[in-house]
């Protein structure tokens, strides 16, 4: 994890603001404690933004990209398709232990749910599709997520547009 991060502790998680990180950063320490964690090592949650980049995951096909992109792009392992991740976008992203398929889409209506529920306290109404994941504004996607479950544990996550020039 980088080291100059501010956490809040306690005996099962540990949250961390992280203010602005490269993705390939955060992908390369998400993939490595996620690999390599213990039972002793405690479910994390990273809080933060990246510069502007285009991320794709592996429910993406090269018709996606319909026009040469100003940002670069990254393949990832996460699920779903194309992200632009860019300042004003918030990063969630939980490396969690999870111990079943269920308890990992019950996380994933969790997390659809929690952003429907921020936005709602900023007198935003939106709604979760249930074939198409994430939150929406009518019909506009305001929120994503992508996360990757290996040998029980998480990472990526989700982000929620907050204040972005897209």
């Amino acid at each position: 994890c980088p080291e100059t991060m501010r956490a809040i502790t306690d005996d099962q998680i540990v949250i961390s603001l992280l203010g602005q990180r490269s993705y390939t950063s955060c992908l390369e320490a998400m993939r490595y404690y996620s690999h390599n964690r213990t039972s002793t090592c405690p479910d994390q949650i990273w809080i933060l933004e990246h510069p502007p980049i285009y991320t794709r995951g592996k429910m993406s096909q090269s018709s996606d990209i319909l026009q040469t992109l100003p940002y670069p792009m990254v393949e990832t392992d996460r699920g779903g398709q194309i992200t632009f991740h860019a300042p004003g976008q918030i990063i969630v992203y939980l490396l969690l232990h999870i111990d079943s398929a269920k308890n990992m889409n019950n996380l994933i209506n969790s997390i659809e749910q929690t952003m429907i529920n921020i936005l709602s306290r900023c007198q935003i109404s939106a709604t979760a599709h249930a074939k198409h994941r994430g939150v929406y504004v009518d019909d506009a996607k305001i929120g994503s997520i992508g996360i990757r479950m290996r040998r029980q544990n998480t990472y990526h996550g989700f982000s929620l547009n907050a204040d972005m020039d897209l």
